[in-house]
């Protein structure tokens, strides 16, 4: 067990280093077949290459992707999980996560999603959306906003005190306006969809519902309509690009890189070969 947890993997034996890659990729040893095709060449490539087309690791990143979302298990709560899943099964680009206008349904098909969702991916799937409050409480941009781009909310003692003062958080001047300036025009955009993750178009009084980000932050860098607006511009930005390469560099080694310390090179090659490569999970992986 100690060798296959250490950093420096030059002196492991062929049989070590193979159950290493299988750890991260499958989530199992490899077969006594396997360590011996790899020990008669010793090249790791196709090992890597064969478990990243297997069905051992499209089964296993769907359990690493029912986790981080959160799944309960059932056929609804899955529906997010899937379509993290189908994304690298199919070489697509990790952008479809967020823009993907289609699901995919319990049988692993692709199926059309109301127009309403538009270009959305998982962030108007019913399960995405119950139990994360819009306005507010804030819970659902600030949720979103950390997965997109990896931005931490933190709700101190101080910034409980000052709710009970302040009377706008997009004021420039309050204490608040630094998270705010994000999480009140995305609050704003997600009103479309209610508590229970339904679509609607008027509120509980019968007023029409205004789902743009209303131009309360005059620099606000997903302005527009709908969630759709929020998705199609987010996954253009660079904090999104290092947030796909650190959560993926999590779910195979438990950590994100430290990409403002004595990673940031490594950090620098995996962001260039993650734009070259079109934001595919697989090959990311591989690298």
């Amino acid at each position: 067990p100690e060798s296959l947890l250490r950093d420096d993997s030059t002196d492991l034996t062929p049989r070590i280093r193979l159950a290493r890659v299988a750890l991260d990729l499958i989530g199992r040893i490899p077969t006594e077949d396997e360590f011996l095709r790899f020990e008669e060449n010793d090249h790791l490539d196709p090992m890597i290459d064969a478990y990243l087309d297997s069905e051992d690791f499209k089964n296993f990143f769907f359990h690493r992707a029912r986790t981080e979302l959160r799944s309960r298990g059932t056929e609804e709560s899955d529906e997010p999980a899937r379509l993290w899943t189908y994304i690298p099964t199919n070489d697509l680009s990790n952008r479809e996560l967020f823009t993907a206008d289609y699901s995919i349904d319990s049988s692993w098909r692709k199926v059309s999603r109301p127009p309403e969702h538009g270009p959305t991916g998982i962030l108007t799937m019913k399960d995405y959306l119950v139990s994360k409050p819009g306005l507010p409480k804030f819970t659902y941009p600030a949720q979103v906003l950390t997965f997109a781009m990896g931005l931490q909310f933190e709700v101190s003692d101080a910034v409980e005190e000052a709710r009970q003062k302040v009377v706008s958080t997009t004021d420039p001047d309050s204490m608040c306006y630094s998270c705010h300036k994000l999480l009140t025009p995305l609050a704003y955009q997600r009103e479309g969809w209610d508590a229970e993750g339904n679509y609607r178009t008027v509120d509980d009084e019968g007023n029409h519902i205004d789902d743009s980000d209303r131009g309360v932050i005059p620099d606000y860098p997903f302005k527009g309509k709908g969630l759709g607006a929020f998705a199609t511009q987010v996954v253009k930005k660079e904090l999104f690009v290092r947030s796909f390469v650190n959560l993926h560099n999590d779910m195979l080694f438990h950590r994100q890189l430290r990409v403002h310390e004595d990673q940031r090179d490594e950090y620098k090659k995996l962001y260039d070969f993650s734009l070259e490569n079109g934001l595919k999970i697989r090959p990311l992986l591989k690298k």
